[in-house]
Parts: structure tokens; sequence; C-alpha cells
């Protein structure tokens, strides 16, 4: 719809001899629908004040049927939009599904890469961020018109592993059939061994040479180590299935790190790394302007870049990606940045189509998440807090609801709740983790999405069937503001692809609602005059059309009432 009121425009342009880029035609604009920057392009050219060279061309203009008028404001070429026409084009569009037809990507294939939590450790509040701005965007590429690859890459080789190897020899772990809580019973495993090898230094030697045997593909060890997985998927996909999270491969490092050894054997044969004093493999980074960095202990172990080598390699040959996005914090931005810089500089032009989006940290406020010392906020306590809570506020509302209809409920809004509080906050801001920030529901927040979604909904049902009515005549100030609205989903939908981030999704489906909101309480849907109502019904049919798929591609799900 955008790209035919701009074909519109450029049109009129071209009939009085003048051709347009799409970048001079600007749909947001504070002082007009559509403003065009025609003149001040002109202006060095034809050495005139963009006023003069807009005044003229606004008196040979003729706008398009989809216009009023066109005027000249000093400089630009402000247009408006005859709203009954654009009504009519744009109503027809949503409700026939062709407004959703938005192909960005041309089946281009992106893996994903989010998640990751570490088997043998809980997934906590530090993982919500990747595992639902992941899923998101996903979302957001999947319906663009990309073929994507959700890929959950999981640390299965390092110290925490030998770790909790070394004390399951110690202390036993029961069978997985019998734990009921297998990430809590994994961390108090790694928390009593810590605290033990406080007291007895060895036993962190002990774990090393776990760490060794895993390398070595030493058949225990290996036992161990699935044993160890299989616990903790079982927790993970608990998490999983309560965000609505899927992924279409498991990556564990134990599968990779040795490719990314035979990397740091390329890169030193190369001359792009060399030995360090010590014995370590340094990737010589300086002239290009990053530091240097180890890729390879002395003792031969390999560390994260070494595994991550490896990741990549395999991620290419097995998919043959046109783009591969790892969505990890920000703190890891040096360490991608060498990554990447490594992998091209060894000729795997694939590199440069790697991209990290990263993001900020989320903190309790007494300090840092630590694992070791078992301070730590459990990703499924702060998702059962968010249900519990929604439960008591829908019960307040619902006394005579049925106990299944309100657990359901409260699933989708507890759990809407805590995934718009991440999606509407920018992804590189720190969030200093707070139960009533995070979990209110009124105003700027996920359940007040919702419960549009739930208004709208209800008012559909109550009108039973009616006759889709695309304009009307005199149009309220309300309805001139929701289709203008409606009609730049597209263009926050294209930002959103280019900035790889929901955050303009998750800001427009705030803004639509609260306009609906409005339009809900000035205006009676279910008019007595059977034009405007059936008018009515067609302009909130097509909310509900937009807001869905806005909803969809944050990952929130509406209930049938609130």
């Amino acid at each position: 719809m955008l790209e035919y009121i701009r074909d519109l425009i450029k049109k009129a342009f071209t009939d009085i001899g003048l051709t347009v880029g799409d970048d001079w035609i600007i749909f947001k604009s504070d002082v007009a629908d559509v403003a065009c920057i025609a003149a001040f392009k002109l202006s060095r050219e034809l050495r005139r004040s963009p006023v003069e060279i807009a005044e003229e061309l606004c008196s040979k203009l003729k706008p398009p049927d989809i216009f009023s008028r066109v005027e000249a404001v000093r400089g630009y070429l402000n247009f408006y939009y005859n709203y009954e026409k654009l009504s009519d084009i744009l109503l027809r569009e949503i409700i026939s599904g062709r407004f959703f037809d938005i192909d960005l990507g041309h089946g281009a294939k992106v893996v994903v890469d989010y998640s990751c939590p570490n088997p043998g450790k809980p997934m906590h509040l530090g993982h919500i961020r990747s595992t639902i701005i992941g899923e998101a965007l996903s979302r957001l590429l999947e319906f663009t018109g990309f073929n994507v690859v959700r890929s959950n890459y999981m640390n299965d080789r390092g110290l925490h592993m030998g770790k909790l190897i070394a004390a399951i020899e110690l202390w036993g772990l029961p069978p997985l059939d019998e734990i009921e809580d297998p990430e809590k019973a994994l961390m108090d495993l790694y928390v009593r061994f810590h605290k033990a090898s406080e007291e007895d230094p060895k036993l962190i030697e002990k774990a090393r040479e776990w760490v060794r045997r895993i390398d070595m593909r030493d058949p225990k060890a290996l036992e161990m180590l699935n044993r160890i997985f299989k616990a903790s998927w079982k927790g993970f996909s608990r998490i999983y299935d309560l965000l609505d999270v899927r992924f279409d491969e498991v990556v564990r490092e134990t599968e990779v790190f040795m490719l990314g050894k035979e990397i740091v054997k390329e890169a030193l044969d190369k001359g792009i790394a060399f030995v360090g004093e010590n014995g370590e493999v340094v990737a010589n980074l300086k002239p290009h302007g990053l530091p240097n960095c180890v890729i390879l202990r002395s003792d031969g172990t390999s560390l994260y870049i070494t595994s991550d080598f490896g990741l990549m390699k395999y991620r290419f040959n097995k998919h043959r990606f046109d783009r591969a996005i790892y969505v990890t914090g920000s703190e890891q931005k040096l360490h991608f940045k060498q990554l990447f810089k490594i992998m091209e500089l060894l000729g795997y032009n694939y590199a440069r189509r790697c991209i990290h989006v990263p993001f900020g940290l989320i903190q309790l406020k007494e300090g840092k998440m630590s694992t070791r010392e078992g301070r730590v906020i459990f990703l499924k306590d702060v998702l059962e807090k968010g249900i519990g809570m929604a439960e008591k506020e829908v019960l307040k509302r619902n006394p005579d609801i049925s106990r299944d209809e309100l657990k359901d409920i409260a699933r989708k809004v507890g759990i809407g709740a805590v995934k718009y509080a991440i999606l509407s906050v920018e992804n590189e801001k720190d969030i200093k983790f707070d139960w009533g920030k995070i979990l209110k529901f009124e105003g700027f927040s996920g359940p007040y999405l919702l419960y549009t979604m739930v208004r709208i909904k209800s008012i559909l049902r109550k009108a039973g069937s009616f006759e889709y009515r695309y304009t009307i005549s005199n149009l309220s100030d309300e309805e001139k503001m929701l289709l203008k609205k409606l009609l730049l989903f597209r263009l926050e939908v294209e930002r959103a692809v280019e900035e790889l981030s929901t955050l303009p999704i998750a800001l427009y489906a705030y803004d639509l609602a609260k306009q609906f909101s409005n339009y809900y309480h000035r205006h009676r849907i279910l008019a007595n005059d059977v034009e405007i109502r059936s008018y009515r019904l067609t302009l909130i049919s097509a909310i509900a059309q937009v807001m869905e798929k806005a909803l969809n591609i944050l990952s929130l799900e509406a209930p049938e009432r609130m």
C-alpha cells in the first residue's frame, strides 16, 4: 500500500518531467500526511531557494485522487489524503489480507542464534532477553519473507561441565525420571562443588581433568556429559513451552570445537596468528584496528572463540546461510568483531554476512547474578510470578471463571506481560529487574495490548454478522488518525527489519491500541445507523488484523477474554 502511494506521487512528478527518489517521500511527517523534499534535493543543482522551487512545483503538480490537495510550505511539498478514498483502498487491502504480503527477504536463508543456556546451569533472568529477542526477530524475518533457521548453541564442554561431572562422581545424581526440578538439582550440585573447592582447591584439577577427558572423547566422560545435557534439556523445554519458543536445531559445543581447532592451525599456517611467549596461540589483529586475542590456550585447550570458529563453519556448511545473526549480550561486542575479522582474514567470506545483535544486562537490585553463589533469579520463577499475578487480576474481573480458563488466560497475560516488558525497551539498554515495572498491568504494557484485542473481539462477537463497508463520508478525526496509523504498519515493519529490532513493532502496537481506545471512548461502534455501524465494524476488524500480526511478531497471544 505504501509503495502504491509512493508510486502515485512519483508518477505525478514524472508527469511534469521530474524524477524523484523513494527517499524524497516522507510518510511520517508532523505537519502533513506525506511530505516530499524534492525542492531541497534540487536546490543546489538549480541554484534557487527550496521555497521558490516548491511553490513552482506545487503550481504544476496534479495530486493523485488519493490526495485532496498538495501545498508548498517552507520548501516542503505537503500532501494531504482524501481520507474517504484512502479508507476504501486501505481497508479492502487489510481485510483481504493483501496488506500483509511484505516480502523483503525473497527467501534468503537466515540463521538466528539465540537463547543458548549452558547445560548444567539453570536458565535465569539473564537468559530472557536473548530468548525473547531472538524469537521475536525470527518471527519478524519469517513474516517478511526470509527463510529462518532458529539455532540454539549450547556450551557443553566448559569447566562448569567438568565441575558438575566431578560433583556427580562425589555426591551422585538421581535418574532423570526421578528429578522433578533438574535445573535446581544441577545448580545445587554446582554450588556445593564451588564451596567445597574453596576448601579443597585440588577439586578444581579434578574438574579440569574431566574437561580433558571430554575433549579426548572418553566414553565415561561423554556418558556423564549426555546425562547432564538431558537433565538440563528437560528443564529448558518446560520454559520454551511456556514461552512458545521452538528451535530448528540445537548445536552442542562438543560437535564443533575440534573444527575450531583446525581453523586455529589454519590461522597459524597462513600467518594470521602466532605462538605467544607462553605457548598460547594469538590472532594478530592490531593491523586491522582490533586488539590481539588468544584463540587457543598454551595447553591446547580451546576457548569460546575457538569453538565459535567451528560453529560458524559448521553452520555455513550445513545451511549455506545468506545471513547469520547472533543475539547475545553487549559485553560480547569485541568478541564478535574479533571472530568475524579472523574468519574473514582466513578467506571465509561468509563471515561478512554475520551480524551481532547485542543487548544490555539484567541485574538484581542487590547486584550481579552469580550461579556459583546461588544468588540467581530462575527464569521459570519470573514466568510463574507473572502468571500468578495475572491470575489474581483476571480473577478479580471474572470471579465466576472456571479454573481451566483462568489458568489459560493467566498464562497468556502473564507471559505476554514479561515478553512485552523486554521487547518494549531498546535492546542495548540495561534493565534493573523490578517486579513492579516488569509485571505491571496498566498503560505501557503487554496486558494493555492484549486487553485491546479482547475488547475488539468482544465487540465483533456482540455485533454478529455484518456487511463490510470500506468507506463513508464525514469521517471523524479519530477515524482518520486510525487509518493513517494502519497505513504505517508496513513502514514500521521495514524499519524493524532494517534495524534488526522489534522495538518499532512494540511501540507501534502500543500507539495503535491507544488510538483505538480513544476512538472507542469517543464513538459508539455499534451505532444505530446501519452504514456507520458497518463501517466502524469494518474499521475495527482491520485494526484487529493489524494488531494480531504485530502481536504475533512479538510472540504475544491474546485470550478470548480477560
